[in-house]
């Protein structure tokens, strides 16, 4: 076989190699010599609920209940970190209330209602493991927390506010994540092109948020959502 033969079975081998190879490869919003290139990211929002149940004994023997928490947190990652992934800063905002009846001095129920309400707001630096998913698609990602809790509580009899505050304290979690894009790329493609969302995820995260004022607001627990990268 001559050299010219040669050199124009391979290149037909390309084209016809070429639209499958691209549509194998695991796209992404960061430059890489590696992947095909998305729109750009640089943010991420985490939709998330689980238990809450705060470590003040008085609080947990009276209303006896874990939440839910509905929350939700808005990372800005402004710092590439090569072959590791990405790092920035987030800001989270929860809500939680907490009901029981409220008894007589001798214990009797009574059809009054106590509530308590709490929301969390965090502030947190990210870092963002995502090597696997973008190098050797894999599609998992880790990252891990570290910053500061301001929680906002307020504790209500009937139509009375009891009493109320804010309580401060330390804020650490660290999340799984699996890539949805894993199970449809050209959907994940298609709500890049659309809507500029990069990535669509689920996690489970476990966190500690240590706010020991008095009351103990704080708790150590886990929450699942999904996510997005864009």
């Amino acid at each position: 076989m001559s050299a010219r033969t040669t050199l124009a079975t391979f290149a037909s081998c390309l084209v016809l190699l070429g639209p499958a190879a691209a549509s194998a490869q695991y796209f992404d919003d960061s430059v890489s010599e590696h992947h095909e290139i998305g729109s750009p990211e640089g943010f991420a929002l985490e939709l998330r609920i689980g238990p809450y149940e705060p470590d003040d004994a008085n609080i947990g023997s009276l209303y006896d209940d874990e939440g839910p928490l509905l929350a939700f947190e808005f990372d800005v990652m402004f710092l590439p970190i090569p072959y590791v992934g990405r790092a920035g800063l987030g800001f989270g905002l929860g809500w939680s209330r907490y009901t029981a009846k409220a008894a007589t001095v001798a214990g009797e129920e009574t059809q009054e209602e106590l509530a308590f309400v709490i929301v969390p707001m965090t502030g947190v630096a990210v870092l963002r493991i995502d090597v696997l998913a973008r190098e050797l698609n894999i599609p998992f990602i880790f990252t891990g927390k570290l910053g500061l809790d301001a929680i906002s509580w307020d504790s209500n009899r009937g139509e009375t506010d009891e009493d109320d505050g804010i309580t401060f304290g330390l804020h650490w979690a660290a999340q799984v994540a699996l890539e949805l894009d894993f199970f449809d790329r050209q959907a994940a493609r298609a709500l890049d092109e659309e809507w500029g969302i990069n990535h669509t995820f689920l996690f489970f995260e476990y966190f500690g948020a240590e706010a020991r004022g008095a009351p103990v607001v704080g708790d150590r627990t886990w929450s699942a959502g999904l996510g997005f990268l864009f």
